[in-house]
Parts: C-alpha cells; sequence; structure tokens
C-alpha cells in the first residue's frame, strides 16, 4: 500500500474515468478499505451515492449516477430499459436509475462500508434526491446487446426496445421507434435479432407488429412484397401495373401506363427520416412535372385498411381517365423487377 497521497491520486484517477464516482471495490484495491471508506465519508471526502458506490463531490451529474448504479449492480452490469433510452437521447424522460446485471456473470463483491450512524448521501446537480436504483437480472444478455456510450455501459438500441416494449404503451412504444429512427439509431436488422433472442417476452409481438408494419420490406423479400401487393390488386380487380419499373428516370412501385398512374408503398425505414422525405418529394415533384399522377400509401393502410386503399387508387384512376392523361410508351423501361 503507498502513502496517503499516492492513494488519493489513485482513487482521483478512477474517478475522473467514471464522472467522478468509485465502487467499493475500486476504493479497495487502492488501499482504502470499507471503514477508511466510512471515516471519509463522515468527514466528507467521499459521498454515498447508492450501496457500494461513492462520489468524490457532493453534487453529482446524471451520468455519475448512471454509472454509479452500474457499479453497485455489479461487474458486467450495463445501463438499460428506460435509462439507456435516455442516454441513448431518445427520450428526456427520467425515472429510476435502471440497470441490467447479467445472471450468468461472476461479480466482484461490492459490499458497503462499515457506517457507525447514517451515511452521508451525494445529490443531483439541482440538489436533490438520488433516484432509486432499479436492478433487473438477464440469463440471456448477449454480448451484440451490450456496448460503452460516452464512457457508460449500456445495451444497445435493439435491446433496449426489447426491454421497454412490455412497459410502455404501443403509441410510446412508436414514438421512441420514430426518433430513434430520425437520430439514425434504429438498424432493423438487430433489432429482429434481438427480438428473435427474445421471443416470448411481454411485448415483443407488439414490438414486432409496428416493425413489420413500419418496414415491411425488412420482412419480406422484395419478390414476397411485390407479390403481396399485387395480389391485393388483383382482389380489388384493378388493372395488372407495371412492376419496378423505370419512369421518367426513376425507379417507381406500380405504374399503370393506361392512366399515367404511379403508385408508390412506402415502409418507414427511411422514408420517415429527413433525408427519405426530401429524397420522396424530389422525386414526386419531378414525376408530377412530367405529367405523372404519384399516389403515396403505406404498408400498413394497405393491410389495416385494404378496401380503402383499393378505392383510393381507383379513385385516382378515374380522375386521370376524365382528364386523359395517358404515358407515353417510351417512358417505362425495363422492369428490374421479378416480374
Amino acid at each position: 500500500m503507498g502513502n496517503a497521497a499516492e492513494t488519493d491520486r489513485e482513487l482521483t484517477e478512477i474517478a475522473g474515468r467514471q464522472y467522478g464516482v468509485v465502487s467499493t471495490w475500486q476504493a479497495s484495491a487502492a488501499g482504502i478499505g470499507r471503514k477508511r471508506l466510512s471515516v471519509r465519508n463522515q468527514s466528507q471526502r467521499l459521498f454515498r451515492v447508492y450501496r457500494g458506490s461513492y462520489s468524490l463531490t457532493a453534487r453529482v451529474s446524471r451520468e455519475a449516477i448512471w454509472v454509479a448504479g452500474c457499479l453497485t449492480a455489479g461487474e458486467g452490469s450495463v445501463l438499460s430499459h428506460m435509462s439507456a433510452a435516455h442516454l441513448w437521447g431518445v427520450t428526456a424522460q427520467s425515472g429510476p436509475t435502471e440497470v441490467l446485471r447479467p445472471k450468468s456473470a461472476g461479480h466482484r463483491s461490492n459490499c458497503d462500508a462499515h457506517w457507525d450512524g447514517q451515511p452521508k448521501a451525494a445529490s443531483t446537480e439541482s440538489g436533490g434526491r438520488i433516484p432509486v436504483l432499479r436492478i433487473r437480472s438477464s440469463r440471456n444478455l448477449h454480448p451484440s446487446e451490450v456496448t460503452v456510450l460516452n464512457g457508460i455501459p449500456v445495451t444497445s438500441v435493439a435491446r433496449m426496445f426489447v426491454d421497454i416494449c412490455g412497459s410502455v404503451p404501443k403509441g410510446q412504444l412508436k414514438g421512441l421507434l420514430h426518433e430513434a429512427a430520425r437520430e439514425g439509431l434504429l438498424r432493423f436488422d438487430e433489432l429482429r435479432a434481438a427480438m428473435d433472442r427474445a421471443r416470448g417476452k411481454k411485448g415483443v409481438k407488439v414490438l414486432r407488429e409496428i416493425i413489420d408494419d413500419w418496414d415491411p420490406q425488412t420482412s419480406l423479400t422484395r419478390n414476397q412484397f411485390e407479390v403481396k401487393c399485387r395480389n391485393l390488386y388483383r382482389k380489388g380487380n384493378l388493372p395488372e401495373p407495371l412492376v419496378n419499373r423505370i419512369v421518367g428516370g426513376f425507379e417507381v412501385d406500380f405504374f399503370w401506363a393506361e392512366f399515367g398512374l404511379i403508385v408508390e408503398v412506402d415502409g418507414g425505414q427511411d422514408h420517415n427520416l429527413p433525408l427519405g422525405i426530401e429524397r420522396d418529394k424530389e422525386k414526386d415533384s419531378q414525376l408530377r412535372l412530367k405529367g405523372f399522377v404519384v399516389l403515396r400509401l403505406t404498408w400498413a393502410m394497405l393491410m389495416r385498411d385494404p378496401e380503402g386503399s383499393i378505392a383510393k387508387i381507383r379513385a385516382h384512376m378515374d380522375m386521370c381517365r376524365r382528364e386523359g392523361r395517358r404515358a407515353d410508351p417510351g417512358y417505362a423501361t425495363a422492369s428490374t423487377g421479378h416480374f
């Protein structure tokens, strides 16, 4: 064990990498046992955040509280649930500090100090009480579902959605997904893999339904997607469209040359993002300038209200017929699809 100055310096270096907080076992490794932790606490040189985690300052940041929660939960623990959503920037909602601890991992002992009386507690930056710590255990915390963000161990965005989907209303879940997509955080392949690993978990079915509605082409091959749409058009007694043709310089989903009508069926993977919206508007504008009528529908609209969607397409066909619209055959080049 070094002298007191060396011990203080080592403790300060450890805390400096963790937003100013340390754990019991980290302090012990630096040469400060549980009794000495208590002495430092009583002399206001350390302040208790959670059991077994301490701050060098009386007031601690939100990030320091999150790190302290992970330290208290033990080795391998990560920020999770709504706390993870907050760290990822998907929500500003505050609440308990939520941490996930892998059951299979061996944890360092993180006992509290020996107290003679009530320990001196840290407070938030505004002087409020430290949020309650909620620790959950998991047997299936996959390595791909754990990362580090801003120096804080945290579940991936995909795992975060799997964790919260059973405890938040569907509308709120959709809002959080939209915010994650807007921030460029959603990876649909990772989200589907996380859902597959969590089969049977409460809320996963609802999450999967939202994702399937939002971006059907991540769960269907392009050919399957086209077949489903074409079958729907046939049931509605609509004329057979051309599929995935280059029309007016753009590839379009469905094209009725006899009406000059283009139907685009949007999923949500990028159509709801600023760049996707801008791209779609530019595409539609250019096609309309060339005399085409463009109708945009969503996969959810087609699946949930097929009759209404077919009625919209038919109404646009009638409008095109009244206006005498018809595409020049040269506008539509060879199919790039499977038909």
